[in-house]
């Protein structure tokens, strides 16, 4: 039995998607390669004029917070793709979400 691979996914695939902004504040205290993380930052700042979003800095990366609805497509993009990205997208799917990873705004993608 093969597994499919996950695939990142663009806003506009979807008719009204909504995004999960994953911990800004904290990439902005860390050490990051400068250019990616102004890429980063341009990229998400273009997701929050076209599409409803919420920010996402708590702990811990699993917790799906109350203002994410379920009856629409959620993409997660931010920083920390291994440890918060795809953890967030892991929980939300778990919790029957239909949860993707952005391929815009991931820092370092």
């Amino acid at each position: 039995m093969f597994q499919l691979k996950r695939t990142n996914r663009s806003g506009t695939e979807f008719k009204n998607p909504f995004y999960v902004i994953m911990h800004v504040a904290e990439a902005l205290r860390q050490r990051l390669d400068p250019s990616l993380l102004e890429k980063t930052l341009l990229e998400i700042e273009e997701i929050k004029g076209r599409y409803e979003f919420v920010e996402h800095d708590q702990d811990p990366a699993s917790k799906i917070l109350p203002l994410t609805p379920k009856n629409r497509p959620v993409l997660v993009c931010g920083f920390f793709a291994g440890e918060c990205v795809e953890v967030q997208r892991d929980s939300l799917e778990r919790h029957g979400y239909e949860a993707y990873i952005s391929k815009e705004g991931v820092y370092g993608q």
